[in-house]
């Protein structure tokens, strides 16, 4: 979210962007302690991702009704944010053992950009030219989270070959 001025009539605008990104990334993840039963959860790693698609909703604040009134939604097409973002993820947790094949985790996730997707104060998005930006807002990807898994280990038995 970032905000916007209205150049013609200096007017505060709200903007709440949506960007799609591909990612791929590599990772090392280790579980510490009893595998048996309770253990610990290690994962870093790093990665790129690159825009896909996306979408803006530019809102103007109503003084008398005291909210935000969301104007139109646009699909943009040109914009000066980067492509590609490189970043770093991890987690760190912990997990139980409850039967031979079941185990529940639960996990705090990280991803954070190496660099700012937008290196300029201009607005991003090549439609919003009649705004300027209130602030410098840092275009970059932080996302935090907390995870709780299931898993099931599915377990396949090989018979031991015997050759003659």
């Amino acid at each position: 979210m970032f905000w916007v001025k209205r150049i013609s009539d200096g007017s505060n605008y709200r903007v709440k962007s949506s960007l799609n990104y591909l990612r791929l990334s590599v990772s090392l993840s280790r579980k510490f302690g009893d595998p048996d039963k309770f253990y610990g959860i290690l994962k870093m790693g790093v990665g790129m991702g690159t825009y896909v698609s996306g979408s803006y909703d530019l809102s103007e604040y109503d003084i008398l009704s005291n909210q935000f009134i969301s104007t139109h939604s646009i699909k943009p097409r040109e914009n000066s944010l980067l492509r590609e973002e490189f970043f770093s993820e991890g987690a760190i947790g912990g997990g139980i053992k409850i039967h031979d094949n079941v185990e529940v985790q639960l996990s705090v996730n990280y991803l954070v950009a190496f660099d700012k997707l937008n290196f300029n104060t201009d607005v991003p998005f090549s439609s919003l030219e009649e705004y300027s930006m209130v602030h410098n807002h840092s275009f970059k990807s932080n996302f935090y989270g907390l995870y709780f898994t299931v898993l099931y280990n599915f377990i396949v038995n090989k018979k031991d070959k015997i050759t003659q």
